[in-house]
């Protein structure tokens, strides 16, 4: 018998004849994530403690602190920490100068961790994975599809292709109204600019049409599970995913199609699978916390070295003068400037406590920044930062991947390519034209486009 139970955010627990093997993504309900900005939702019960410690391996699947949370992993030593193959090592480097044991695996290869449980690991150049794991009960196999926040971008193409192959795969992913991605945004004129979450489109209807597009029959919701405790980044709870949300507008093809709630365990016996909620207890928090509780104060204004620091760390990366005209931070009310007279057309102003922002550009973590909600970003000329990208080129290619310079990317985005199949080569490349598209469209056309398609 196999039990997998999925906790937290996008924990999962596998255990063979009750003996736990591997987890994921290790993230306790006491440990908040994006300088304390992030807490989980649901507090990770005993039971699921006691399995974490006994396992022999944990799979990170990227490097932000809902998936890789020191903190909570540095209970977890014992473990051997399975990564995938990315450009760079950092995460490797990192964890081992942590006093981690790590294996970095290859992707599209499989590996068996147990009797009857093997994963396959797939890399991308946003310096994300995921894992395929394939249970073996010894009188069928099944296929957990763990993509969490991948979008498998880079490999949908074998993954489709090798969830069709089995006759019951299970899908968990990252999946919400969105306000995981930077939302805290404002135009030239000081209005907020309306998120995509503000919509709340159904999400039952993505689940629906990614389940068709990867070929995953069952779908338990994942690494969707936080809330906001910040007070500068409370007011983000509002767009936050309800449990309820999860099912809302799916149909499941006359029953060929199942989505259950979050915190299942899944028992694989003898050609069967069943489901059982683990109803964990809500983490309650009901009035903000503080900031300067983790450090932070508003008033505080950045030192003459500081700033210094900061304009090397955006003048270092050569496609930010190309995309951008001026960068300017306001720390505790006084700007700075750390870029002008850029070859671009766009303006960027971030308004962000003096801690943080040193601490995030000191560790190379600007995109905790930016996911944490609470530093205020200001557009002038555009109405995301990925068109011009700002995202990709600072928090992935450069902060993770060490690549400042638009010339070395042609290497990075080489060691990706390789190894891929020729039809994920070409999915690749519609993709990044779709989100090319996509990027340069309203708010409102997206939200009516993404309607048709999921009619």
């Amino acid at each position: 018998m196999i039990e997998v139970d999925t906790i937290g955010n996008a924990t999962l627990i596998v255990s063979e004849k009750g003996a736990p093997l591997f987890a994921t993504d290790v993230w306790l309900d006491e440990d908040p994530a994006y300088f304390g900005s992030w807490v989980l939702s649901h507090k990770v019960p005993g039971e699921q403690r006691s399995k974490l410690a006994k396992c022999k391996f944990i799979f990170i699947s990227h490097f932000h602190p809902d998936h890789l949370n020191l903190a909570s992993l540095r209970h977890y030593k014992s473990a051997t920490i399975l990564l995938a193959q990315h450009y760079g090592s950092r995460v490797e480097r990192e964890l081992r100068s942590a006093g981690f044991t790590v294996l970095n695996l290859p992707s599209g290869k499989w590996i068996s961790l147990g009797a009857s449980t093997r994963v396959m690991l797939f890399n991308n150049e946003l310096q994300d994975s995921a894992l395929m794991i394939e249970i073996d009960d010894g009188k069928s196999k099944s296929l957990l599809v763990n993509l969490n926040d991948s979008g498998a971008i880079g490999f949908v193409a074998s993954v489709s292709r090798l969830a069709a192959s089995y006759e019951n795969s299970i899908y968990l992913a990252l999946h919400g109204y969105g306000d995981a991605d930077m939302i805290n945004m404002f135009d030239e004129n000081g209005c907020r600019i309306l998120p995509q979450a503000a919509k709340k489109f159904p999400v039952g209807k993505d689940f629906r049409a990614y389940m068709k597009k990867f070929n995953c029959n069952i779908a338990v919701p994942f690494s969707s599970f936080h809330q906001y405790q910040r007070r500068d980044s409370w007011w983000a709870n509002e767009y936050t995913t309800p449990i309820s949300a999860y099912s809302e507008g799916f149909f499941g093809d006359g029953g060929r199609r199942r989505i259950y709630p979050p915190f299942q365990r899944i028992t694989f016996k003898g050609g069967e699978i069943n489901f059982r909620s683990i109803n964990p207890p809500e983490k309650v928090v009901n009035t903000p916390v503080d900031e300067e509780v983790f450090g932070d104060n508003w008033s505080e204004r950045l030192t003459d070295r500081e700033g210094v620091l900061c304009r090397q760390y955006f003048n270092s990366i050569s496609s930010i003068p190309s995309n951008f005209r001026s960068i300017d931070l306001v720390v505790g009310g006084t700007k700075t400037s750390v870029l002008s007279a850029g070859r671009g057309s766009v303006d960027l102003l971030f308004e962000v406590p003096r801690k943080s922002l040193v601490r995030a550009v000191r560790r190379e973590i600007f995109d905790d920044l930016l996911i944490g909600n609470f530093m205020k970003t200001t557009i002038v000329g555009a109405r995301n930062l990925y068109y011009p990208d700002f995202t990709l080129s600072v928090a992935k290619y450069s902060d993770n991947g060490g690549v400042k310079l638009s010339e070395d990317l042609k290497d990075y985005f080489a060691y990706y390519r390789r190894g891929r199949s020729m039809v994920d080569r070409l999915e690749r490349r519609i993709g990044f034209v779709r989100n090319s598209i996509s990027s340069s469209i309203s708010s409102d056309a997206k939200h009516l486009l993404r309607k048709l398609i999921h009619r």
